[in-house]
């Protein structure tokens, strides 16, 4: 897995770097820059290793994707965006890194912040 200027903050799993409060704080410089050894992991983080094994820059580029690393759960969804993961990895896939950089603000925000309409997504 090859780390580039571009992709420095976008994890393989589709999570954005650049808004964890660790990064924010000066804590990490991303999970590309520490090899996957996120400071929210107890040790090396299994879908970094993952997809640096397979050799892809995103899980989307895996055969295996979706697979069940990238799986939502409803424990802690309202605190952190493992829940967003997949959705991130399709924009990126459809719309390329730097879209989605531009709107992973507002993808957040809708994620944190929004109120979900039936019929018309969150809003």
């Amino acid at each position: 897995m090859k780390t580039t200027t571009e992709n420095v903050l976008a994890a393989p799993c589709g999570l954005f770097c650049g808004e964890c409060s660790d990064y924010k704080a000066g804590n990490c410089p991303g999970c590309r820059l520490i090899k996957g050894y996120c400071l929210n992991v107890e040790g090396l983080c299994e879908t970094f290793a993952c997809a640096d094994g397979r050799g892809v820059e995103f899980c989307f580029e895996c055969y295996d994707f979706p697979c069940s690393k990238l799986s939502p759960a409803v424990d802690m969804a309202g605190l952190i965006p493992q829940n967003i993961k997949v959705f991130n990895l399709c924009f990126i896939q459809k719309q390329g890194l730097q879209a989605w950089i531009t709107n992973a603000p507002e993808i957040r925000r809708r994620y944190f912040n929004g109120k979900m309409v039936i019929g018309m997504g969150p809003q």
